[in-house]
């Protein structure tokens, strides 16, 4: 019913509770607004005015709606306010012009005296229930029904992505609606300055008719302490003056942001994927991050729920999944194609983590590359080897804001951010369900629990939380997604320089650590760093010690790698990754380490696959597998560093422990 009394007139609907939720945004679509308002579900159990005020006037701020209307906050609430939120108050009422405010205290637990204190000046109104709002409605009367007679249409002017931190260029149509006929030529345009850019405009050079629109292109300059785009508008607001008159039709007109998806481009390698991990427990809101990222990608105002999602006690994913962005964009509409060509950027989703998961295979194993794509759920680990295209680049840990109750999951969330960033990324923590608690207070409580927990900056542990009900986008949402993704792109961009995912040269055995190229497959290093418990495990090594373990290297350059563990099948066969892909077990090098050393073993002198000889149990020496003819004056011994050994003729003892040699 309200909707029907402001015709034309953009609207935006916040909820607020224990948080604020802008419900839908500006828009002056009067079956948007319905569907919207029909589809709101109660959030919370506090009255946290002061997070709504704050929330109201940033809105409010950043489209700017102050400078081209008179704005009208209609207020209702049925409780008395969580905490103080005059100053909140008195920043919104210090707006230019200050917006007119209809207070309604509903109930008994409404108290009209505190919010006429709240609101000075300003028309505050009991109601003793809601069912009295259908009669008060009715009785509300608008000076003046407006129609805009204005319709524009806004797209991209360029064929390639823009970026958020350029000017942004363009193209529009605009064409007269009922009951006007023509736009006459020498009519202006013009963008009102908002937080974002400055003002523009142009004049039309041809008439514009109903369905003959005319297309024109401008160009809006970006303030530069607008740069972070934080403040990019809801709306572009516009003016149309008609040449030969006074009026003036005001309207606005919807941008889709993914137009500005040119942030999210490696410039250096614009077709290298980059590949990042959403991590978390069961039902903490992976799937649903993903779903609100690929939304904000989107050429639709409606928000798909592309993943499958609950909160339930159980797996909705049950595959370890990769979801392309590129694979949702519609290539029929011209931002589906540019996104489609562009944008690299896969989400990777493993199913959640929980109490009795994860106990075999790690995350260090995502991380490293080696879970294929869409293996099945389990908790064993056949340790494949690395899948160059699938190294993880940056990650996201998603956490429930009531995970601060939870010690073992909080603890474990510590651990796994310390692997992170062993393995050398610096993740970002996602917390979420926040407007699941009882008041303000237990929220930043909870939040710093987790914020000390995590031992990362407070710009590295974000508070946000998914689209939930709303069928349609919310700029304010899809801005903290954007912010979010931007944050992993710049993490995921650093640490593909340190990994290049192209053919590994010689020239680049320098490399160390965790992202450097694994190189002990690719036969073309001197020395590796052989430690399988080091970060630097199969990287170059240029100094006479692994910078990351202190252990010497190995030089490769005469080594065969083999399985050596007896009980694999694939014992004695080549091997071209660090680790068998049939047992998991280190390879190990064929020339050492190969033969019986026992002078009294039938199998002395003979090659031995495992760690040490089935028939004597002896350790194995680094004579060579061809050396195989049995040797007089050996060293019996098998602690003896020359145990095995031939003792040179001339010596009747051994010269390292003494013992007699064996024929």
């Amino acid at each position: 019913m309200l909707v029907d009394k402001f015709l034309n007139i953009p609207i935006q609907v916040i909820q607020f509770s224990t948080s604020s939720r802008v419900e839908v945004d500006y828009t002056s679509d009067a079956n948007i607004l319905k569907k919207a308002i029909s589809k709101m579900k109660m959030i919370g159990a506090g009255t946290n005015m002061k997070d709504a005020f704050k929330v109201l006037r940033d809105n409010l701020v950043r489209n700017s709606l102050t400078k081209s209307t008179n704005p009208i906050v209609i207020f209702i609430t049925d409780g008395t306010a969580d905490n103080d939120p005059t100053a909140e108050a008195k920043a919104l009422m210090s707006l230019v012009p200050a917006p007119k405010v209809v207070a309604l205290a509903v109930g008994a637990s409404a108290n009209q005296g505190k919010l006429s204190a709240i609101f000075p000046g300003q028309y505050v109104y009991p109601i003793s229930d809601f069912g009295m709002l259908d009669s008060l409605l009715k009785n509300l009367t608008v000076a003046q029904k407006t129609k805009s007679c204005i319709k524009m249409y806004m797209f991209p002017a360029n064929k390639d992505l823009q970026t958020s931190k350029d000017n942004l260029t363009i193209d529009f149509s605009v064409e007269p609606e009922d009951p006007m006929k023509v736009i006459p030529i020498g009519s202006t345009i013009s963008f009102p300055s908002n937080n974002y850019f400055s003002a523009e405009s142009i004049t039309l050079k041809e008439a514009a008719f109903q369905r003959r629109p005319v297309k024109a292109s401008v160009t809006l300059e970006v303030k530069p302490a607008a740069r972070a785009f934080g403040q990019f508008p809801s709306v572009i607001s516009f003016e149309c003056h008609i040449n030969g008159s006074t009026k003036v039709y005001k309207g606005t007109c919807q941008f889709l942001i993914g137009y500005l998806a040119g942030d999210f481009i490696y410039k250096k390698n614009p077709k290298h994927p980059i590949n990042i991990l959403v991590w978390g427990p069961m039902g903490s809101g992976k799937s649903s991050l993903i779903n609100g990222i690929i939304a904000m990608f989107s050429h639709q105002y409606k928000v798909k729920k592309i993943l499958k999602i609950s909160r339930r006690h159980d797996h909705v994913t049950k595959d370890y999944m990769c979801h392309r962005i590129a694979d949702f964009a519609d290539t029929s509409e011209p931002l589906g194609a540019l996104i489609a060509d562009n944008i690299k950027l896969n989400f990777w989703d493993p199913w959640g983590l929980t109490t009795s998961n994860y106990q075999n295979l790690k995350l260090m194993h995502f991380l490293e590359g080696r879970v294929p794509k869409d293996q099945p759920m389990n908790d064993s680990f056949s340790h494949h080897p690395v899948i160059e295209d699938q190294v993880t680049h940056a990650v996201v840990f998603m956490i429930p804001l009531g995970t601060a109750l939870q010690k073992p999951l909080l603890d474990n969330l510590s651990k796994l951010i310390d692997t992170t960033q062993d393995f050398g990324i610096r993740p970002v923590v996602v917390v979420n369900f926040a407007n699941q608690m009882q008041n303000q207070a237990e929220v930043e409580k909870q939040f710093k629990i987790i914020l000390d927990a995590s031992h990362l900056s407070k710009d590295d542990v974000i508070m946000m939380d998914n689209y939930e009900d709303e069928p349609y986008r919310i700029q304010q949402k899809d801005l903290q997604y954007w912010s979010l993704v931007g944050k992993l792109f710049e993490e995921a961009t650093k640490n593909i320089k340190l990994r290049p995912m192209k053919p590994v040269t010689s020239s680049q055995c320098s490399g160390v650590g965790p992202l450097a190229p694994d190189l002990a497959a690719l036969n073309i290093c001197e020395s590796l760093c052989r430690t399988t418990s080091c970060a630097n495990f199969n990287k170059g090594v240029t100094t006479p010690c692994c910078a990351y373990c202190g252990n010497p290297p190995v030089d490769m350059r005469a080594s065969a790698m083999v399985c050596g563990e007896p009980s694999c099948v694939d014992v004695g066969k080549a091997v071209n990754t660090p680790r068998c892909g049939q047992c998991g077990k280190p390879a190990v090098n064929k020339s050492a380490e190969r033969v019986c050393s026992s002078s009294s073993c039938v199998n002395r002198g003979k090659t031995v696959q495992g760690n040490f000889c089935g028939h004597c149990g002896a350790p194995p020496s680094s004579e060579s597998p061809s050396a195989s003819p049995i040797k007089k004056n050996l060293c019996p011994s098998t602690t003896c560093p020359n145990g095995g050994q031939e003792i040179p003729k001339g010596f009747n003892y051994c010269a390292m422990c003494g013992a007699l040699p064996s024929n």
